[in-house]
């Protein structure tokens, strides 16, 4: 699965959102905040047939429900990304890194990061994955 890596502005509300820590340990990532930079994998779906996209589609009483399959094809697009980000950041000067995932800690070395990244469990709920576009793949179809 392809990816392009963006380096979004991190706002105050959307880090915090994306933190994955509260309490103490939030305030603390807030604070470094201004030292702080993100980096992001836009992964492209919808055009091979590993990966055909998600549906969104209306439930009976009219909300919107996605639906979208996670296959061994997204998850290794998915580590791959990861890879790239963490690589970038400590090919840019970061003393530390940490991959959007509940199960990274930070680390200090490229090495150590590959050798976590290559360990961190790919499912839903432990790695972090968002969108922000709804840019294609996920057609909207009515219920009949």
């Amino acid at each position: 699965m392809g990816y392009k890596l963006e380096v979004p502005p991190i706002f105050p509300g959307i880090g915090a959102g994306v933190l994955n820590v509260f309490g103490k340990d939030l305030q603390q990532e807030m604070a470094a905040l201004p030292h702080a930079n993100a980096v992001l994998a836009l992964l492209r779906d919808g055009f091979v047939e590993q990966c055909p996209g998600g549906r969104v589609r209306l439930a009976d009483h009219g909300n919107p429900m996605l639906d979208y399959v996670l296959s061994d094809y997204v998850w290794d697009g998915a580590r791959r990304a990861y890879l790239s980000m963490v690589e970038l950041q400590f090919a840019a000067g970061a003393k530390r890194v940490r991959a959007a995932h509940l199960d990274s800690n930070y680390q200090d070395s490229w090495p150590a990061a590959r050798r976590e990244l290559a360990e961190l469990p790919l499912k839903k709920f432990r790695a972090t994955l968002f969108t922000a576009h709804q840019m294609g793949g996920c057609a909207v179809r009515q219920n009949p």
